[in-house]
């Protein structure tokens, strides 16, 4: 079929322009990174920590089609329509009639904002899970199945009837918001062309429309029809490099830039296109069946503004469910103040928040609860914000009460805990029906604290900032030994043992002695690493000891203090008694009864007396040998003459 471009509509279908090899959880990541999902980095700064997930609200999504069976779409659809054939009792414009998607690409899109996870254990969540599905199919596509276009020409009454259908049915269908992602013929638009004029007449009638800014970047002619247009919110693309911290995201490089053609009016501020950016790479999204199937799973790594913009519609999703009587002119200023800056700003003469855009980025990143905030300030339903009691700092033992003013309406607060002024990795606190918090033994450091008051549907805005400086005394310490097997008896032994527990760590002992429990003239006994000293030659008396352990850093305190009393006697004062294993005793008795003196025999004695004994034995045998001797020489030497002979 051969078609001539000057009379034709050439709508380009952006879908995954770019495909890339990594296999992470995009949309996740995605969904997290411009603060809508709970994560570590930004909760509880995110929007679904403030309990909105886009409940009753209705979203026309002007595609191919969408593929409503897949299990993460289920219950969703609310009407559609089919502008690409005639309309007939088989295919009525009624809303009754559900198109189907050939393509994948309205599938995707959909999955962006919608997709409730339900097929991946919740990873896969668009910005709105809970958001409804009007599915108006504008595009047939010419090529295989499961083909990815970038191009696809259609029909010029095609467009335009899905912007009229949906302000005629915004009422029965309460229509809040239309999602698109492609554009019209010819590049370069100032915003006067069919299809722009089409969807500012949406706008006009309350309708949001978000559409995206294509994908020629970053040389490109300005802007295609819809993206041009005055009053719709166009998006760009961003490159988050699959990671939830937002200060690493760059601009996509297949994004449109800006600015837009110049439409000749006096109004300057509306040739500033893009509006804002969001990740627009490597996002995993909904599978299509292509064909009557029902569809499931996940199709990864698709990349282009087609993405970015509806996860900016799911945003605008989550705003009106904070606010449903926002305008899409309040929508639109909303997102504008609060995108986060990014990029050099080319008008900076221009007055806030117009001096913040930038052709790449436009006004900035979105930032999904910066901009319900806001929403709720127009709403006049922003609880009161709470402050922090002072306490004293710095604070000398780690343990403290961090309180704050009651606010009314509040259901639970969040305490932020950084250890800077930007809570930059910061933990988070969850207080329910309490205005305060307790923490003990906390480290030496500085720490920064601010509080934010919360209830099921609005929120306050963080307190003042407190800073508290956790400066501990530390004492060092080891354990105090104590005495084992103190003696509780006088002692008569001349040496005794005294013993103490062992104390890890110590380096050395100190014993000290005095005869007296102030040990005011104390004697130091003992310096060493043994846990035990032997007592000698100690005189009658009570006297005192204590010790203590001490290392290289510190010492214990003392010890318990014993006491010892010595009754040791000389030999003269002890008497002879039974059964001394030191001692002979005799019966000092005589038959009659009479005491008979008795003396001491010790064994030294007995052993004096037997060599005494063996003295004179042996003298008295020597003596009579020598009597005897001569004879006996002589006969030898006689003997021995006469050997020589």
């Amino acid at each position: 079929m051969k078609l001539k471009i000057n009379t034709l509509l050439i709508l380009f279908i952006i879908i995954s322009m770019v495909i890339f090899s990594s296999n992470v959880k995009a949309l996740d990541i995605a969904i997290s990174s411009v603060k809508v999902r709970e994560s570590v980095e930004y909760s509880p700064e995110t929007v679904w920590d403030l309990g909105y997930t886009g409940n009753g609200i209705n979203i026309a999504v002007i595609d191919g089609g969408v593929d409503d069976e897949h299990p993460d779409l289920e219950g969703k659809f609310i009407a559609g329509a089919d502008f690409t054939q005639p309309e007939t009792i088989l295919a009525p414009r009624d809303g009754t009639y559900n198109p189907d998607d050939e393509l994948g690409h309205g599938t995707a899109c959909a999955g962006a904002i919608m997709s409730t996870g339900s097929d991946s254990d919740g990873v896969y969540k668009g910005s709105a899970p809970d958001s409804n599905l009007l599915d108006l199919k504008v595009y047939k596509s010419p090529y295989e199945p499961g083909a990815i276009a970038q191009i696809l020409i259609t029909e010029p009454e095609n467009i335009v009837p899905s912007f009229e259908w949906s302000v005629s049915n915004k009422d029965e269908f309460n229509i809040n918001i239309i999602s698109i992602s492609m554009g019209y013929y010819p590049t370069g638009s100032n915003g006067t062309d069919v299809a722009s004029v089409a969807a500012n007449k949406a706008v006009e009638s309350g309708i949001v429309v978000i559409a995206a800014g294509m994908n020629e970047g970053p040389d490109n002619n300005g802007f295609y029809g819809i993206g041009a247009a005055d009053k719709v919110i166009t998006v760009g693309a961003t490159d988050d490099r699959s990671t939830i911290n937002r200060n690493d995201d760059t601009i996509a490089f297949f994004s449109n830039r800006g600015p837009r053609a110049d439409d000749g009016d006096d109004n300057p501020y509306d040739e500033l296109k893009p509006d804002i950016v969001a990740p627009g790479v490597d996002i995993t999204t909904l599978a299509c069946s292509y064909n009557l199937l029902p569809a499931d799973g996940y199709i990864a790594d698709r990349s282009g503004t087609s993405f970015s913009a509806p996860i900016v519609s799911g945003i605008v999703a989550l705003m009106l469910e904070a606010n449903p009587n926002l305008t899409p002119k309040e929508v639109k200023e909303i997102l504008h103040i609060t995108a986060e800056q990014r990029g050099t700003p080319e008008f900076p003469d221009y007055p806030f928040p117009h001096n913040k855009w930038n052709k790449s980025y436009g006004y900035g990143i979105v930032d999904a609860y910066e901009a319900i905030k806001m929403t709720l300030k127009y709403k006049n339903d922003y609880l009161k914000t709470p402050e922090i009691n002072k306490i004293e700092s710095p604070d000398d033992d780690g343990n403290y009460i961090i309180s704050w003013t009651n606010i009314e309406g509040a259901e639970y607060y969040y305490l932020l805990e950084a250890s800077n002024t930007i809570f930059y990795n910061y933990s988070t606190y969850k207080i329910m029906h309490s205005t305060y918090m307790e923490f003990n033994n906390k480290d030496n450091g500085e720490y920064y604290y601010k509080v934010i008051a919360r209830s099921s549907t609005t929120s306050s805005e963080f307190s003042n900032v407190f800073n508290l400086t956790v400066k501990k005394i530390i004492v060092k310490t080891i354990n105090s030994p104590e005495f084992i097997d103190a003696p509780q008896l006088p002692v008569s032994e001349n040496n005794y043992e005294l013993k103490w527990s062992n104390i890890e760590n110590a380096s050395y002992y100190v014993l000290q002695e005095d005869s007296n429990t102030n040990f005011m003239s104390q004697i130091e006994l003992y310096n060493g690493s043994n846990n035990f000293f032997i007592l000698t030659d100690k005189e009658k008396g009570t006297n005192y000891y204590r010790v203590k352990a001490i290392n290289n850093e510190v010492e214990s305190k003392w010890s318990n203090i014993i006491s010892i009393t010595f009754d040791n006697k000389s030999q003269d004062d002890i008497p002879f008694e039974n059964n001394s294993k030191n001692e002979i005793t005799f019966d000092n008795k005589s038959k009659d009864g009479e005491e008979k003196s008795s003396l001491p025999f010790q064994p030294i004695f007995i052993v004096i007396i037997i060599i005494i004994l063996l003295v004179v034995m042996i003298y008295f045998f020597n003596k009579k040998r020598r009597k005897k001797q001569p004879i006996i020489l002589k006969k030898i030497v006689v003997q021995n003459n006469n050997k020589i002979d």
